[in-house]
């Protein structure tokens, strides 16, 4: 059955069993859900929970790099001691506040 539908697909048998794969999953967890009795407001208070997860491990990982808030701040810093508003250096940018 499945080499029949990787012959029918009109792309790459690895990409043929990656896209059936992830079809599969798809539809496990769909069905799993309504097996497990779980409804509207906990399915959105569950996603509601991965996203939020995503968006902090996303920072999290912006601040170890350096390039979050902190950095901005480190950088307008910099900028503000290079180009002193009376003299003006080539190359300097205009402080924004």
């Amino acid at each position: 059955m499945l080499g029949v539908l990787l012959t029918i697909l009109p792309f790459g048998t690895v990409f043929g069993v990656k896209l059936l794969s992830f079809l599969a999953a798809v539809l496990l967890v769909a069905l799993l859900t309504f097996l497990l009795g779980f409804t509207r407001p906990e399915l959105r208070r569950g996603l509601r929970f991965v996203l939020l997860g995503t968006v902090l491990i996303y920072d999290f990982a912006l601040r170890l790099m350096g390039r979050g808030p902190l950095f901005r701040r480190r950088a307008r810093m910099w900028r503000q001691r290079l180009c002193k508003p009376v003299v003006r250096k080539a190359g300097c940018l205009p402080i924004r506040r």
